[in-house]
């Protein structure tokens, strides 16, 4: 069996805040170091717009470059405090049924990339039809980090800690926020919870992002009677919102469409 110590590396971009993330992780090998990072930029982003993969490319270089500077690579913890830090070591050990690299890959997703547990809805028909639009469209891509080369993307993560995700999102100077919300199911509970989330989500975009957010909630409500029935929770959105519509209104969904089409096309 063989045993290996790891740190986490840490990441606090803005003392003041004070929120940090772990970015990465550090194996050692003795008197070398095998360094990860992470596979998700826009879990960067979501805490500093300034921070991209060419940071964390370097930050991986110059540890590289430490580790080999200095006599004894375990003391690296010790020389890190502040924005940026390296943990207390960790170990994990391995034998003959568990290979370096599953072990190394299971920590990594288990600590430092970041896992997406949507807000399961009642009824998801609305969403899916918004989202082949973009498709057939060629502006939808399902990775995060294409939110950076202009596409639009789903299940956003906002707020990983809160579990808040965009349903849809697209930056183009601004961040274009969709919700998508079907209130033709007739349990009004859990409707109220799907619009105190849209609420919430958006609220939370606006505090991250600075204020720089459109925000769209398309409701899905086929009948006056069925609107009328969502009259509590559409008085919710309308106050999170910029523009709350009707998924069965034509006119309106098609100035929904060419809108963030318009913004997409920007940035071609």
């Amino acid at each position: 069996m063989k045993t290996f110590k790891y740190s986490l590396i840490r990441l606090t971009p803005n003392l003041e805040k004070g929120e940090t993330i772990n970015v990465g992780l550090i194996v050692y090998h003795g008197d070398s170091i095998d360094v990860r990072m992470s596979n998700s930029i826009s879990k960067l982003r979501a805490i500093d717009k300034g921070l991209d993969g060419d940071y964390l490319e370097d930050l991986t270089n110059s540890l590289y470059d430490l580790s080999k500077a200095i006599d004894d690579v375990y003391l690296l913890p010790k020389l890190f405090k502040g924005s940026l830090s390296l943990s207390d070591f960790g170990m994990f050990s391995l034998d003959q049924n568990n290979s370096y690299e599953n072990k190394v890959n299971e920590l990594m997703n288990r600590l430092v990339n970041p896992h997406k547990k949507p807000y399961k809805r009642v009824n998801r028909k609305v969403f899916f039809d918004i989202k082949e639009n973009f498709i057939r469209s060629g502006i939808f891509s399902k990775y995060d980090e294409d939110l950076y080369r202009h596409k639009v993307v789903a299940n956003y993560p906002i707020s990983k800690e809160e579990g808040l995700n965009a349903d849809f999102l697209l930056k183009n100077g601004k961040y274009h926020l969709t919700e998508a919300i079907d209130f033709r199911s007739e349990n009004i509970k859990k409707q109220m919870g799907e619009a105190a989330v849209s609420a919430l989500t958006i609220s939370k975009a606006n505090e991250i992002f600075d204020g720089n957010v459109r925000s769209f909630v398309i409701y899905a409500a086929e009948t006056t009677a069925q609107e009328k029935s969502a009259k509590h929770q559409l008085t919710i959105l309308e106050k999170h919102s910029d523009n709350l519509i009707n998924a069965f209104s034509k006119d309106d969904m098609k100035r929904y469409y060419e809108s963030i089409m318009s913004a997409a096309s920007m940035l071609q």
